[in-house]
């Protein structure tokens, strides 16, 4: 395949479905950071893992469900999405 050169800038990958699929992805990591249980310390020179006590009575923020919430929804639209283009080919 020859080259023809510098591949012009474009907003191209705004309308393929895979970048949606990681954005869930990443807004689903990011939303989730506050539900780990354990948390690794040095202690004297080990990294040990340690027990995190929960915080606010237990219960998680609603930014947290809202977060997981929106990453899902736009999974499913992107996953059938996908599906819909691999379908149609």
């Amino acid at each position: 395949m020859p080259e023809t050169g510098k591949i012009a800038p474009s907003f191209h990958w705004l309308v393929t479905p895979g970048f949606y699929e990681l954005a869930a992805y990443a807004l689903a990591a990011a939303a989730a950071y506050q539900i780990s249980r354990w948390q690794d310390v040095k202690i004297h020179g080990r990294t040990r893992a340690v027990r995190i006590q929960p915080s606010q009575r237990g219960r998680r923020s609603p930014q947290v469900g809202w977060g997981l919430v929106v990453a899902m929804v736009v999974l499913i639209a992107a996953s059938g999405w996908e599906a819909g283009v691999i379908v149609g080919l």
